[in-house]
């Protein structure tokens, strides 16, 4: 996850963001490792059924869009109460960025 703060904006702002391809290698990476590290009794890897292989990027894709519904959702709940939450950049969603979130 990387950071950046604005300061061209009054108040500041602290964003936060990921972008779909550096949470898609690291998800790869990280159930390739897993895959390679759970054996069967036979001691044969288990990558076919743990890793996420370059033809299941789509169905990551998907479920990444099904999440920023989810996150979406519990994010604004901690904007209620706040002045004007909703004017406010809390989450963007784009193909580019994942999450950006304001901390004002």
């Amino acid at each position: 996850m990387s950071y950046a703060i604005k300061t061209d904006t009054d108040p500041e702002l602290v964003v936060f963001y990921e972008t779909e391809e550096s949470l898609l290698n690291e998800v790869t990476q990280k159930t390739l490792y897993r895959g390679l590290s759970i054996k069967t009794e036979g001691g044969e890897s288990l990558i076919d059924e743990y890793a996420l292989t370059p033809d299941e990027t789509d169905v990551f894709r998907t479920l990444m869009q099904e999440a920023y519904t989810e996150v979406f959702g519990l994010v604004m709940k901690m904007t209620w109460g706040a002045d004007d939450a909703s004017g406010t950049d809390l989450l963007k969603f784009n193909t580019n960025v994942i999450l950006e979130g304001s901390l004002s």
